[in-house]
């Protein structure tokens, strides 16, 4: 728990702090996929994440079982994680 509340890709060495500036040193292509309903990394925060990464794809689950959603906590889910990925 203390390693996920600390843990801030700004606070590598190179970004003394910035996390927007780390954010946008990501050069991988970035599939972002939210649950709409995580209570643990709330979408709101994922969309301000997003904005400051430069090749990247929001698309929020949109399930009704918050943050286990990633891992296809209903066969909603599961569909929903198989198109877009086959659209990917």
């Amino acid at each position: 728990m203390r390693t996920w509340e600390s843990n801030d890709v700004g606070n590598t060495p190179a970004f003394h702090g910035d996390t927007e500036a780390a954010l946008r040193s990501v050069k991988a292509r970035v599939l972002y996929m939210p649950s709409e309903t995580d209570l643990y990394f709330p979408v709101g925060d994922a969309r301000y994440e997003a904005a400051f990464i430069p090749h990247v794809r929001l698309l929020p689950i949109p399930s009704l079982w918050g943050h286990p959603a990633g891992a296809a906590a209903s066969p909603e889910d599961a569909n929903f994680s198989t198109i877009i990925l086959r659209l990917s």
